[in-house]
């Protein structure tokens, strides 16, 4: 039951194995037995969803009050009905695992619009709405050279990636690596400074407008695979009431396995089995916990902290230190009213050099919650660095400066959420630096004896809950096929 690492969206046919298990559950009669699984987020749940399908005694032990990880919704403290996301908010039409998932628990979606042509791009001290910088980009003073005036800031990164990109597409499983040798060890900034030959003013301008420049330092080819997830041609969905809805779709399955509140401390493997002890958030002892296997879907960043006896490999252990995790941070805020319909805007986002970086407005009419500041990076780990009141506070200041001082009047309160501070994550999501897809990747989802290790950082495709999906599949089907 070989499993293919995913590039999605590179190779979807790929994905076929995947959809099947999901579908029709694991292969095979194989005889009972016990498996533990570490955390239930997307990953955790629907690896343990399988193999309880599939006759095996599954406890799932997570940290966290909830299931569901980084799908995370907010409901308070907005006003009844109001509601926005913490994590998870757009689900690309093409992300055929976790569709499978949405229509096997009967979940409602809608369109999430990405783009609005009436929003705003407020750069360099002037504001133009997008569509006027569409028909003149250089409307925003970019210092570009010559021959690049004229194009927008997505024109200048395909002019750079484009025949690279086309080439990988029509052979990605012999060009993929082709590709990770040849360029695995650029930035995104060494990239398109040096191969990409774009003057530093073009580099800038892709940067600020294409929320790259926070991110320079990483892999150029975590750019090339998000490029293909997040951009102007693709479709996305989101799931109505709320994207831990989906999450909450595995609950029934498996209401008699969770175990919340255990925060794994240890975990030690013997010829016999897996014994893991957790504590509770006060750190006192609150269990132990024995199986014949575990998966371990834990984000690396908080697997530095498990002690596992005996050791696990060396690259297992290089991964857990330096695979990169990215910042993220969120600023909400609900106003009286959705006054930027007023002005001509339904969905989509503005984009700033100011500190809030990229805002999107709602594409449900469920609430008056604007996403008033999402970040990554450097961008994200400055604004955790203020308290509370000042992220709102400053946050209100620049969609002040965007639409106009009467929005002050129009605001109710707000909310944050780093997930870098939050001790379950400790960062928003795994992005190689440069080498690391060579260095890492392959030690990071290989076995270790009874334990197998999922989530989004053991996949090609990060930050997303497809990348959670896959891996919880191909764990799961690692599991069921060690057991026979």
């Amino acid at each position: 039951m070989g499993l293919r690492p995913l590039l999605s969206p590179i190779n979807p046919k790929h994905e076929e194995p995947y959809l099947s298990l999901i579908h029709n559950g694991l292969p095979g009669r194989v005889s009972r037995k016990s498996v533990l699984v570490l955390g239930a987020g997307m990953s955790g749940l629907v690896a343990a969803d399988l193999l309880v399908r599939a006759g095996h005694k599954v406890r799932v032990l997570e940290a966290d009050s909830r299931v569901g990880g980084r799908l995370h919704t907010l409901r308070s403290p907005f006003s009844p009905g109001g509601y926005a996301e913490a994590g998870a908010m757009r689900i690309p039409a093409f992300h055929r695992l976790v569709t499978a998932y949405i229509e096997r628990f009967g979940l409602k979606t809608r369109p999430f619009i990405n783009y609005c042509p009436q929003g705003y791009i407020y750069v360099n001290g002037v504001r133009v709405r997008h569509h006027e910088y569409l028909a003149n980009p250089d409307l925003l003073g970019y210092p570009v050279d010559k021959h690049e005036r004229g194009l927008t800031a997505e024109q200048l990164l395909n002019r750079a990636t484009n025949d690279m990109i086309l080439k990988t597409l029509s052979n990605p499983l012999e060009l993929w690596p082709e590709l990770v040798r040849e360029f695995g060890e650029h930035s995104i900034h060494s990239f398109l400074r040096g191969p990409g030959q774009l003057s530093e003013g073009a580099v800038e301008m892709i940067g600020v407008l294409l929320d790259l420049e926070a991110s320079f330092s990483t892999s150029f080819l975590e750019s090339i695979r998000e490029s293909l997830d997040i951009n102007s041609d693709n479709e996305y969905v989101e799931i109505v009431g709320g994207t831990d809805l989906l999450a909450q779709g595995f609950v029934p399955s498996l209401k008699d396995s969770l175990v919340l509140g255990a925060r794994v401390v240890s975990v030690e493997q013997s010829p016999s089995g897996v014994t893991v002890l957790t504590e509770d958030e006060e750190g006192r002892p609150s269990g132990e916990y024995k199986a014949d296997l575990a998966i371990v879907t834990l984000p690396f960043s908080v697997l530095r902290n498990v002690e596992f006896s005996p050791r696990l490999s060396h690259g297992k252990r290089q991964a857990i230190r330096e695979l990169n995790y990215d910042p993220a941070t969120k600023i909400l805020l609900e106003f009286k009213s959705r006054f930027w319909e007023r002005d001509g805007i339904r969905g989509g986002g503005s984009i700033t050099d100011l500190p809030i970086r990229f805002s999107y407005y709602p594409s449900h009419g469920d609430s008056n919650v604007l996403l008033a500041s999402y970040t990554w990076s450097n961008d994200a780990l400055r604004w955790d660095n203020l308290p509370e009141k000042d992220r709102i506070r400053f946050a209100l200041r620049d969609v002040a400066r965007i639409h106009g001082q009467e929005v002050r009047d129009e605001f109710v309160g707000g909310v944050s959420f780093s997930w870098n501070q939050s001790i379950h994550s400790q960062g928003g999501f795994a992005l190689f630096n440069p080498g690391q897809e060579n260095a890492l990747f392959e030690a990071s989802h290989w076995m270790e004896d009874r334990l197998s290790f999922a989530g989004e950082h053991t996949t090609l495709t990060h930050a997303w809950i497809q990348g959670a999906v896959e891996s919880g599949v191909r764990a799961a089907a690692e599991v069921h096929v060690g057991v026979r």
